[in-house]
């Protein structure tokens, strides 16, 4: 397997983090937040790419507030 160079993976807790992350210039992939080579993300046609992101904010602070939920007993 190539070495991809990739600095590192981080999870975010609420939307403003996240749209920092963005305008670092930090791409989201499933796994979280990375900076590096990322194979196969066209950093020229997504950079940060805002409806995109505003459906990722969103799905981002549905998650959290689930798991503050979960973690109170709710769930």
């Amino acid at each position: 397997m190539e070495d991809l160079k990739i600095e590192k993976i981080v999870e975010v807790s609420s939307g403003k983090e996240a749209t920092h992350y963005l305008d670092e210039g930090w791409v989201l992939l499933s796994t979280g937040f990375v900076k590096g080579e990322v194979p196969g993300y066209d950093y020229h046609s997504y950079s940060l790419g805002y409806p995109k992101t505003k459906a990722v904010l969103n799905q981002l602070r549905d998650e959290t507030k689930n798991k503050a939920l979960d973690e109170d007993g709710i769930f």
